[in-house]
């Protein structure tokens, strides 16, 4: 059996850490899953996008509609990279979760997917038409809008 599927349990700094690439890949794989249920509660707002598409002419496949959690360990920095200057914590005092909801050049967003996690970029490519990223759970995904 490959290595990287047996799970190891060391000691570092007086601390037991257990390595288990598979429970890992599960847990990613269901907070993938996790990323559907965030986009499905901003369904209208998709919606209204794909509208405003059509409506102004735009080929869908030029941009992408971005959605992610600013509280997210990765959401965060790329709600900061997109969106600077903004005062989160406005959104957070009314109980809300900050959610970045936007349209961005494909392309742009591709990029950035490639430094931060190339499957995904390479999911991106696959959806010809408007596609939606979704940033939370700790993990990127991508769904075709």
């Amino acid at each position: 059996m490959s290595e990287k599927l047996i799970a190891t349990v060391r000691e570092i700094d007086g601390r037991i850490i257990l390595d288990d690439s598979v429970a890992v890949a599960l847990l990613a794989a269901e907070n993938k899953h996790n990323c559907r249920h965030t986009m499905e509660a901003q369904r209208n707002w998709i919606e209204h996008c794909q509208r405003r598409i059509a409506e102004q002419g735009i080929i869908p496949s030029d941009l992408v509609i971005v959605l992610l959690n600013v509280d997210d360990p990765h959401g965060g920095p790329v709600a900061d990279h997109l969106m600077p200057n903004i005062d989160w914590q406005a959104f957070r005092v009314k109980d809300e979760i900050p959610i970045v909801r936007t349209l961005f050049n494909r392309q742009d967003i591709h990029n950035l997917l490639l430094q931060l996690d190339p499957a995904v970029a390479n999911e991106l490519n696959s959806i010809s038409d408007t596609a939606v990223v979704v940033i939370d759970y700790g993990v990127f995904a991508v769904f075709a809008a």
